[in-house]
């Protein structure tokens, strides 16, 4: 029998019961508009000499469209004016109402007395319906619904707070499912699917969820705002305030204490709903987070976190901020295939920060771009940093104009250049109501200090870099990786040249694989450690600008 968990202890009724007129009074009006008086129905009983089986029967138009011989109800089509007739003889299973859920949203329930035996309503609607009923019993009311909207009504009832709600079908609903009583939900076996499944409350409560039907319960995302709920929950959920479609606020899950601190990100999705999405409002409580799976994190704020772990083939196409008063942070990247450092920035100037895995930045790196007390068990440059805004827009070195990279402020000079810090003129751009001044330390090292308007100070380096020269670079490769080791014996080869931005050259210069051949050259030189070549090209080629030859 589908009704699993139903217990059909009811009263015994004497058989008179059965030979009453039915009372045609009682009865709503549709849902969604006032309420309508239904027109009375004249109906009887049958009249019997023997002893009614125990049984209850909804009829519509005619048709027999739910029996508790089978405990099941299907969509069936009503026209307008139809009658619907409830029959329980015996000691079949008294109902306190019936609920009819048409097909374009609107409804209609009916009041069923109490000790009736049989009554009749008119229908208002026509087209496809659906039952669901509320159903008296000795341990208390079970509702049993057919619909999403007889699920929705019954989650927010007052009075149905811990109540009994089992499922007489499957439920489907793209539209969003908010539960503010706690109750016992019974699956019964079938499926449960929605949008946003909410719980949300302020009282205390207790909340089961009995899905041990094998079929389960699916949504787009599970947001439980209920500090005072303890849930009771079989295999489907039994784990779910760790998983990445849930935020969970709970006493306590399956006996344990809801870890209000963690979630696992696993996809793009995940990560729109916790930053951003109907989970953005709850995410500062969070401190450790893994980002597991295959997707690209895009621009990302945290805050307060304290570890973080990228597993799979996590990217990063934005950059993620992580700041935090907290006094430690970790990453893991031991188990991700792709390298989030260059996308990490971190502003915790109270943080001893350590990395492990592969992709993990040397210390120079994390001394300059990660405002950090330490990393990897290594102080940091205590001049660095600080608690202020930064508010250092731009800074020129005399003409020679600063890079902002992180913590540091790089001049990148020609080697000719006489450019020394000491003796520059500094021109900053500060934000506004800033003030800046510039600072050495014994050992010459410059730094230039940014005063906020609320006296917080941000420190950086100042540094000095040469430019690399920009040099050619020349690719010669024999044919089969054949040394050369005659110079008289030609071999075959290519011969590749990358002018790298040389001066007066451009990309369309380079060649590319030309076909040359080659030998050793010269006599006593073609004895040095360091051998000299001839080369013979098959056709006129240029070299650094030369004419073709």
């Amino acid at each position: 029998m589908k009704r699993s968990l139903l217990i059909p202890v009811i009263m015994l009724g004497c058989a008179a019961a059965l030979l009453c007129a039915c009372d045609p009074t009682h009865g709503t009006g549709d849902q969604t508009s006032a309420a309508v008086t239904t027109p009375p129905v004249s109906s009887e009983p049958p009249v019997t000499t023997e002893k009614p089986e125990d049984k209850t029967t909804i009829s519509a138009g005619g048709a027999e469209v739910f029996s508790t011989d089978a405990w099941l109800t299907g969509p069936f089509t009503v026209a307008e004016g139809d009658e619907l007739s409830y029959v329980r003889s015996g000691d079949g299973p008294a109902m306190r109402s019936i609920r009819v859920d048409y097909g374009d949203g609107s409804g209609q329930t009916f009041a069923i007395p109490e000790g009736s035996a049989c009554e009749s309503f008119r229908l208002l609607r026509s087209g496809e319906c659906r039952l669901s009923f509320v159903l008296g019993e000795e341990d208390g009311e079970t509702y049993l619904v057919s619909t999403a909207a007889a699920f929705a009504d019954a989650a927010r009832d007052p009075g149905f707070a811990g109540g009994r709600l089992e499922q007489l079908c499957d439920i489907f609903t793209d539209a969003d499912v908010t539960v503010t009583v706690p109750f016992t939900w019974i699956t019964g076996g079938f499926y449960f699917s929605c949008g946003e499944l909410r719980f949300e409350s302020a009282e205390a409560g207790s909340m089961t969820i009995d899905d041990s039907g094998g079929s389960g319960i699916a949504c787009r995302s599970l947001l439980c705002l209920t500090p005072e709920w303890d849930y009771t929950l079989d295999r489907a959920f039994s784990d779910f305030s760790e998983q990445a479609f849930c935020r969970v606020d709970a006493r306590s899950v399956n006996g344990r204490t809801v870890d209000r601190s963690y979630v696992r990100i696993g996809s793009a999705d995940d990560l729109a709903r916790f930053f951003g999405g109907p989970f953005s409002a709850y995410a500062d409580g969070i401190r450790f987070i893994e980002f597991s799976g295959d997707f690209e994190l895009p621009d990302l704020e945290l805050r307060d976190a304290e570890s973080l772990v990228f597993f799979g083939s996590v990217s990063a196409a934005g950059s993620v901020r992580v700041t935090s008063s907290l006094g430690s942070l970790t990453v893991d990247t031991s188990s991700n295939a792709c390298d989030v450092s260059g996308a990490l920035s971190v502003d915790a100037p109270a943080a001893d920060m350590i990395w492990t895995g592969t992709g993990a930045p040397g210390f120079s790196f994390a001394e300059r771009y990660y405002n950090v007390r330490s990393y990897n068990g290594e102080a940091v440059d205590p001049a660095l940093g600080g608690n202020g805004s930064g508010g250092l827009i731009s800074i020129k070195a005399d003409a020679t104009e600063g890079s902002l990279e992180g913590r540091y402020v790089v001049f990148r000079i020609p080697y000719s250049s006489a450019t020394a810090l000491g003796s520059a003129a500094l021109t900053p751009v500060l934000g506004e109501g800033c003030t800046g001044r510039v600072t050495a330390s014994p050992d010459g090292r410059y730094y230039y200090t940014v005063t906020d308007p609320a006296s917080g100070t941000f420190t950086y380096r100042l540094l000095v870099e040469y430019s690399m020269l920009s040099l050619p670079v020349v690719y010669l490769t024999t044919d089969g990786g054949a040394a050369v080791t005659s110079t008289t014996k030609w071999i075959g080869g290519t011969f590749s040249i990358d002018y790298n931005g040389f001066e007066g050259t451009s990309d369309r210069d380079d060649i590319n694989a030309a076909a040359v051949s080659v030998r050793g050259r010269g006599h006593s030189s073609w004895e040095l450690a360091k051998k000299p070549y001839s080369l013979k090209f098959e056709s006129k080629v240029s070299l650094f600008g030369l004419p073709k030859a």
